[in-house]
C-alpha cells in the first residue's frame, strides 16, 4: 500500500492553498488505568484541513465522544457513570502520496464523568488513509490514540492522571 501511494505522487493534484472539511463518526476503546472504569465510546467529529504545501496540512478538530461506564468490582449490578469528552485540537498532517497520512494533534479535552468536570491536555498521534470517491471527495479512515492528562483535584471523586483510548474515525471529506 505504501509503495502504491508513493508512486501516485506524480499523479496527485496540487493541494497547496486548499481547504477540506470532514465529518463523521468515531469509536474508541479505553486502555490503561481506566480500562475497567470506562470501556467503549462512540461519538462524532468535524475537522477542517488547510494545505500549506501539496502534502502537508494543518488540521483543527472538534467533536464529542461518550464512553460507557464499566462494572464496579465487588459491587454487582452497579456501573460507573458514563464519561463524556469534548475534544478541541489542532495539528499537522503529512501525506505520503495522495492517500496515506500520518500526523498529530494537541489541544484540550473537556471531560464530564457525572461526578465532576475537568479540562485536560489532549494529544493524538494519528495514522490514516483517504479513499477517493467521485467528484474529488473522499472517505478519511484514521486510527489514533486519544490521550487526556488532567489533575486529580479537577474531579471530586479522585479520578486523575492520564485517560487514553484507541480510536477509529471514518469521515466523509467535502
Amino acid at each position: 500500500m505504501l509503495v502504491l501511494c508513493t508512486s501516485v505522487i506524480a499523479l496527485a493534484q496540487p493541494e497547496q492553498g486548499k481547504f477540506r472539511f470532514s465529518l463523521g463518526p468515531e469509536v474508541g476503546y479505553v486502555t490503561g488505568t481506566y480500562a475497567q472504569t470506562w470501556n467503549l465510546g462512540a461519538g462524532a467529529s468535524a475537522q477542517a484541513e488547510y494545505f500549506f504545501t501539496d502534502h502537508t496540512s494543518l488540521t483543527v478538530l472538534g467533536g464529542f465522544i461518550g464512553y460507557l461506564g464499566g462494572s464496579v468490582p465487588n459491587n454487582p449490578g452497579y456501573k460507573y457513570q458514563a464519561m463524556n469528552v469534548i475534544p478541541v485540537k489542532a495539528g499537522i498532517r503529512f501525506y505520503v502520496g495522495e492517500c496515506f497520512h500520518i500526523g498529530a494533534q494537541l489541544g484540550a479535552g473537556f471531560i464530564d464523568n457525572g461526578a465532576g468536570h475537568a479540562t485536560a491536555f489532549a494529544y493524538s498521534p494519528i495514522i490514516g488513509y483517504n479513499f477517493k470517491t467521485s467528484n474529488y471527495k473522499g472517505i478519511d479512515f484514521s486510527i489514533k490514540y486519544d490521550g487526556y492528562s488532567f489533575s486529580q483535584k479537577d474531579i471530586p471523586n479522585g479520578y486523575g492522571g492520564t485517560f487514553g483510548a484507541v480510536g477509529l474515525r471514518v469521515a466523509y471529506i467535502f
